[in-house]
């Protein structure tokens, strides 16, 4: 709840939904247009890969163009099984903090805009001299 609460002041509209809300029937039409990113948010991986890997194969068939970060708020990147894990499940783009999901949300919400037109500057003749 928090990282969707600091999202929201970024400007994003987040939508927070637990497992019972994902689901084929529950997302469809409306509910998936327009999403660019979805954030899958643990506290722990350890002992978790089945349920991570169910959850991925859901997303991956309701979402499977959009991109998803992985918050894992307890992950060790020295623990080798939970590397394993990551390794496994397919995940690309984690992150550890709530800075770093922040910046990272912001980051490709940047890469999603188009470039912006350059300023023209006119030439004035009080400019010229």
């Amino acid at each position: 709840m928090l990282l969707a609460h600091l999202l929201t002041q970024q400007g994003f509209r987040p939508r927070l939904m637990r497992m019972p809300d994902i689901s084929g029937a529950q997302l469809q039409g409306d509910a998936v247009a327009g999403v660019k990113m979805v954030c899958i948010s643990l506290f722990d991986i350890e002992n978790r890969y089945a349920f991570l890997t169910f959850l991925m194969r859901r997303l991956a068939r309701i979402f499977p163009s959009v991109p998803h970060l992985d918050a894992f708020w307890k992950f060790d990147p020295n623990d080798t099984r939970q590397a394993d894990i990551i390794t496994k499940a397919g995940l690309v783009e984690r992150v550890g903090t709530l800075a770093d999901a922040v910046a990272l949300c912001l980051a490709r919400a940047a890469a999603d805009q188009p470039p912006a037109e350059p300023a023209l500057a006119a030439a004035t003749p009080a400019a010229a001299q």
